[in-house]
């Protein structure tokens, strides 16, 4: 006999084993199965036909495993289905029976549930990240806060309360977490609003003394200028040039009204100008005078042709 045939003979005997054992099963578990005494019926009247009979084995455990699914009975559920798709694996009810069998049971997850517990678990990561990136700008706002930086301590506050309102409501840490983030952002502000004041106070100042020092160089400039042209000025009178020391003496007014110098050196100027024009008057009116006496004592005497020998 051939190895062939005598694989086949074993696979019957196998198979008529467990059609014997399914009929004295279903005789004694339950009440007579139609669809056990059909296979039978089916199993005898085609002489033992291998494929014929692995379908019926099928169908019998797939009914009992879907009638005590019904019941609540979900190991032996699982039991048969999985019997049922061993007989016949290529049959997509089976396996869809059995899926549906352990996921009720807990034991695998259909497309739906996996997708709806990814997205919980992708939520849950990201309310984590938040949690975590919430602390961190609160450490970092509390370090700004005591390096004195009280804008980027707010900045930082803001940014830690605004992922924290990403929470879910349902949170029970959040509200207290919120309110404490909200307290540390007041202090930040009103801390950097006082900054903000005493800085610009500060900038007052500075720019207050920097123009007292710009007006005290400005004051010292004119001071030096009016010097030098009062040193001019006096040069000026010195060589009784008046005209240029009395105009000197007029810009350095128009400079500074309340110089008593060149006020008191304009007066001097112009009072010897007028002396000294007097006297340059006086003294070329006598030299005019005595230069018309000697014309008029000349023009008084004889003239006589002179005599030739």
């Amino acid at each position: 006999m051939s190895s062939r045939h005598l694989a086949h003979t074993t696979r019957i005997t196998a198979l008529t084993a467990t059609m014997l054992a399914l009929a004295g099963m279903a005789w004694t578990e339950d009440k007579p199965s139609p669809a056990a005494d059909q296979a039978l019926k089916e199993y005898a009247d085609s002489g033992g036909a291998e494929r014929q009979g692995a379908a019926a084995a099928a169908n019998y455990y797939h009914d009992r495993g879907m009638k005590a699914m019904s019941e609540g009975r979900m190991d032996d559920a699982i039991r048969d289905l999985t019997i049922a798709v061993d007989w016949q694996p290529q049959d997509a009810k089976y396996r869809s029976a059995l899926d549906q069998a352990q996921a009720i049971a807990g034991l695998s997850r259909d497309p739906r549930t996996v997708q709806i517990n990814r997205t919980a678990d992708e939520l849950h990561v990201k309310q984590q990240q938040l949690r975590v990136e919430a602390s961190a700008k609160k450490e970092e706002g509390k370090k700004a806060l005591e390096a004195g930086d009280f804008a980027e301590a707010e900045r930082a506050f803001s940014l830690a309360l605004t992922r924290l309102e990403s929470l879910p409501f349902a949170d029970p840490s959040r509200e207290a977490e919120e309110r404490e983030v909200e307290s540390l952002i007041g202090i930040a502000r009103e801390r950097r609003e006082k900054q903000e004041l005493k800085d610009a106070a500060s900038r007052n100042d500075q720019a207050r003394d920097r123009q007292q020092e710009l007006r005290d160089i400005g004051l010292k400039i004119e001071r030096d200028r009016i010097d030098a042209m009062l040193k001019r000025a006096q040069k000026a009178r010195e060589r009784r040039d008046y005209d240029d020391a009395i105009l000197l003496c007029e810009q350095i007014l128009k400079i500074n009204r309340a110089e008593d110098r060149a006020h008191g050196l304009l007066i001097k100027c112009r009072r010897e100008r007028h002396v000294y024009l007097r006297q340059i008057t006086a003294d070329r009116w006598d030299e005019e005078h005595k230069l018309l006496s000697e014309q008029i004592r000349t023009a008084m005497l004889p003239q006589l042709e002179l005599i030739t020998y």
